[in-house]
């Protein structure tokens, strides 16, 4: 199951999709089941499957981690720069 949410995450599958349905890229979004259901799916070997659910794991992982480290940084910087005025830097 995560291999087919990785892959449905794909700007290229979204293209297809778009190609093939109305609305889709609009600003009311629709895919009907059937034309989804119609996409042929190339499945790689089971192997490269996991593979690429680890990767896109990772990938998530690294999107929340950078996340909180901007959020981190953006309430760092008006501590600093108070510091800074206060001339304790």
């Amino acid at each position: 199951m995560s291999f087919l949410v990785a892959y449905t995450l794909s700007p290229q599958i979204w293209k297809s999709f778009a190609v093939n349905s109305k609305g889709v890229g609009a600003r009311r979004e629709r895919l009907k089941p059937e034309n989804f259901l119609a996409e042929e799916i190339w499945l790689p070997p089971m192997d490269w499957q996991h593979k690429i659910k680890s990767t896109a794991e990772k990938l998530a992982a690294s999107k929340a981690d950078r996340e909180s480290v901007d959020l981190e940084l953006e309430a760092l910087l008006p501590a600093i720069l108070d510091r800074a005025f206060k001339g304790e830097l």
